[in-house]
């Protein structure tokens, strides 16, 4: 008898860990070499994804540019990245649509913390002078938020575009070119800012953040196609990815040493201060929306980055995000409210 009822709890056993393996869903992320990228390789090695019923998979791309061309052309369903090259997607009429913020601070209308520009020590270039931009060779990856970010304090400062010359340059070869004399300054994100002014002799960061005009926050973007068709996966990557979020805020030091397992060419005393810089926040609000409208979309218009104005309304998805604000309150327990006057209750923003 007791030999009857443990082959049957074996065979129930069996047919619920087959019943668990199956609900597993396989999902596929693109990130980048980015300190606040951190929720993603955070809720792949703390389990968080596994948690959510996920099996994650990450491809790791230079920039946002090429995690764009991967996310249309279906190598992934989620992708984290720039805002720039988000809107540019869509102003091209790609099929990209925000679902939660990567870092960025839903209660502003302003967010640049995780920019800087670093100056080589030749470049003549003290700390806060934006003015001595002028004339000098900057480096940084074309297309993204560090080009936005530099045109836009040139304008603060007085500048414009013309008065320097810019060249495109891959986030992990800057230090190299301000090393080398290639360029008098950088602008990249971090760690990469962080990790110049500690590896290049004498290299100035001239400002960290500090770009009044500018509101580029980084997002977490996946296509309608995805939307439609795997609904659940989306969910349940909201939710670990949320869980992750919290986790980097409350442990910014274990996060950074999880970024050194996946961003080669720093080292951790540089990714344990850049990383500070970032706000893990993934919540949306319509100072996200507004933000975009008022601020992103009109200059990267005036710089030519975007064919045209586009209504970002139209590829902002608030659904999951929302959701998991609902069904887990606990993972933005520590984050303030977001004011009623700024929530957004629709996937068209109303």
């Amino acid at each position: 008898m007791k030999s009857r009822l443990l082959a049957a709890a074996l065979v129930l056993g069996l047919g619920l860990a087959g019943t668990a393996r199956s609900e597993t869903l396989d999902i596929t992320i693109g990130a980048g070499p980015a300190d606040n990228h951190a929720p993603v390789f955070v809720a792949v090695e703390k389990g968080f994804f596994a948690d959510a019923g996920l099996n994650p998979k990450v491809i790791l791309y230079p920039t946002g540019v090429e995690e764009v061309n991967g996310q249309v052309n279906g190598a992934q369903q989620v992708s984290v990245l720039g805002t720039a090259p988000f809107l540019s997607g869509i102003s091209n009429g790609l099929p990209l649509v925000l679902i939660a913020q990567l870092s960025g601070n839903p209660l502003k209308d302003s967010y640049s913390g995780n920019q800087a520009l670093v100056a080589a020590l030749g470049a003549g270039i003290a700390e806060g002078h934006l003015e001595a931009l002028k004339g000098k060779r900057i480096a940084l990856p074309f297309g993204t938020d560090a080009q936005t970010y530099v045109v836009n304090l040139l304008t603060q400062a007085g500048l414009k575009p013309s008065d320097v010359r810019l060249s495109n340059g891959q986030p992990a070869q800057l230090v190299t070119a301000l090393s080398n004399g290639d360029a008098d300054v950088i602008s990249i994100w971090e760690p990469w800012s962080s990790a110049a002014v500690l590896n290049v002799k004498g290299a100035v960061k001239v400002i960290e953040g500090g770009c009044n005009a500018c509101f580029m926050p980084a997002t977490v973007l996946t296509s309608r196609k995805v939307i439609d068709q795997d609904k659940e996966t989306l969910s349940r990557f909201v939710v670990a990815f949320a869980r992750a979020a919290q986790w980097v805020r409350q442990h910014p030091d274990e996060a950074a040493e999880i970024d050194t397992h996946w961003i080669q060419g720093t080292s951790l005393e540089v990714l344990k201060a850049s990383i500070r810089h970032s706000v893990f926040d993934p919540r949306l609000s319509k100072a996200v929306e507004e933000g975009f409208v008022s601020k992103t979309i009109p200059q990267l218009v005036a710089a030519h980055a975007l064919r045209q104005a586009v209504d970002p309304s139209k590829s902002i998805d608030p659904e999951f995000i929302l959701e998991t604000e609902q069904k887990d309150p606990q993972f933005f327990s520590d984050l303030p409210l977001i004011p009623e006057q700024l929530r957004l209750r629709t996937a068209a923003g109303g």
